[in-house]
């Protein structure tokens, strides 16, 4: 693999964002900043209906965190 094959998007801070890979056997590799402190992640649940996100395919492998994050109606938190 060359660094053709790498691709790379920037999300600012405070942005909800996801992945969905439409390969098999693709890798995802990502950062953050400041360090991860996992008491303090938050998240979105992936098939909620009010965001209406158009995934393009059917999921099949979806970690149990993401499972069971809260729908964005049930989100009481404050953005900066």
């Amino acid at each position: 693999m060359g660094a053709e094959d790498y691709w790379m998007i920037y999300v600012p801070r405070g942005f909800a964002h996801g992945f969905q890979t439409l390969e098999d056997d693709t890798q995802v590799d990502y950062e953050i900043t400041p360090a991860y402190v996992p008491a303090a992640a938050m998240g979105i649940r992936f098939d909620d209906g009010t965001l209406k996100i158009p995934w393009p395919v059917k999921e099949k492998v979806i970690s149990q965190r993401d499972r069971n994050l809260p729908f964005f109606s049930g989100l009481a938190c404050k953005f900066e």
